[in-house]
Parts: structure tokens; C-alpha cells; sequence
């Protein structure tokens, strides 16, 4: 096998990974050369412990110093593979920084990538000149000026409800381009917060 497929061929089985993960010292998702990446580190433990060839399919690659609390991805893994207790051995070399919530199984017609119809994203700004919390330093951003969360939540009217990303996607038959935006700021004590949520219409 020599790269991931949307079908899992003869012989594999398709696992599925949920992790979470402090983007703060990785360099992004992706394998990049000579950096450290999350896909990186992810597929040298799960090699490790399934003595086979990993390619990782995720649900969406993050930038570097972008946290996910809730990534999932996928990867086809000979039928023969032991995956009892695979969790608990992958956070066993896995540093500090990424832990594996799940390792499963999964349908072969899961794919991590097409499969999901929601994503959310949330985003913290101190603004105002505000401190910074040291417990908030590796998820938000300063911004000196104050923000207007009445005029943000009006500018964000303009991406919420249904939009047609056509443009933007590679079509595959049977899908949708389509896609329904949810946007809200609200403050929490020191901090602005952001959050996005896409659902596939």
C-alpha cells in the first residue's frame, strides 16, 4: 500500500484516530521537512507499534501553533494488526503535547476527511491592551485596540447562512459545495471570543 485511498483495499482495515493536541511548539499538521509536525510525530509512534506503513488521512490540517481539542483522522492498517489498548500505547511515546482520545476500527466507508457534515473553530483575542494570562497565552492573540463586538457581530452577518464554496472545492460526484455558517463574538472576562461552526447543507 502505498498512499491513503478513499477505498480501503483488500486486506486493510480503516482505524480511526480522535486526538487532541498544544499546537504551540509544532509547525502545523503536516509533514514538512526538518520541522515538527503533529502528522510527523503521529505516524513514527503509530509505526512503531504496528511495524507497517502509515499514511494519515485527517479531518482538517491545522497551521503552525493551532491547537485542536477534538482532531479525528484515518489511516487503512493491515486486518492482521492488534488494536487493543492502542490508545493508551500511543500516549505511552507520544510526548505531552498530542494525546490520543480514541483508536477504533472504523466503517470502510468512514473517510475523516470527506466524511464529516460540521467543523467549528474558535479563536481568543486580548484586546484593549488587556494582560494576557499566562494560561491564555498559548490560545490568544492581543489586539491593543478595543474591539466592537456589536459592530463584529454585524460584519460577521455577511458569512452567516447558506454559501456555495463551487469555487473552491474539488467536485466529487455525489457531494455538496454547499455549506451553512454559523458566526458569533461574545466577551468572556479579559477575552473576545470568536467561534465558527460549518455545517454541509
Amino acid at each position: 500500500m502505498t498512499k491513503p485511498t478513499l477505498e480501503v483495499k483488500s486486506g486493510f482495515s480503516r482505524l480511526r484516530v480522535d486526538l487532541t493536541y498544544d499546537g504551540s511548539d509544532f509547525s502545523g499538521w503536516a509533514k514538512q521537512p526538518g520541522l515538527r509536525t503533529v502528522q510527523e510525530e503521529f505516524e513514527t509512534a503509530l509505526a512503531t507499534l504496528t511495524r507497517s506503513e502509515v499514511f494519515t488521512i485527517v479531518a482538517g490540517r491545522t497551521d503552525a501553533g493551532v491547537h485542536a481539542k477534538h482532531q479525528v483522522l484515518h489511516v487503512d492498517l493491515p486486518e492482521n494488526i492488534e488494536v487493543e489498548n492502542l490508545a493508551f500505547r500511543l500516549n505511552q511515546l507520544l510526548k505531552k503535547d498530542v494525546r490520543v482520545l480514541a483508536a477504533i476500527w472504523a466503517p470502510a466507508n468512514f473517510h475523516a476527511r470527506f466524511g464529516p457534515i460540521s467543523r467549528s473553530y474558535q479563536y481568543k483575542i486580548i484586546d484593549g491592551g488587556k494582560v494576557t494570562a499566562p494560561l491564555d497565552r498559548h490560545d490568544s492573540v492581543e489586539w491593543f485596540r478595543e474591539l466592537d463586538l456589536d459592530l463584529m457581530n454585524q460584519a460577521s452577518n455577511l458569512l452567516i447562512g447558506e454559501h456555495d464554496f463551487f469555487a473552491f472545492c474539488k467536485h466529487r460526484p455525489g457531494t455538496s459545495t454547499k455549506f451553512y455558517n454559523h458566526f458569533i463574538f461574545w466577551q468572556n472576562a479579559n477575552v473576545v471570543l470568536s467561534h465558527l461552526s460549518t455545517d454541509m447543507c
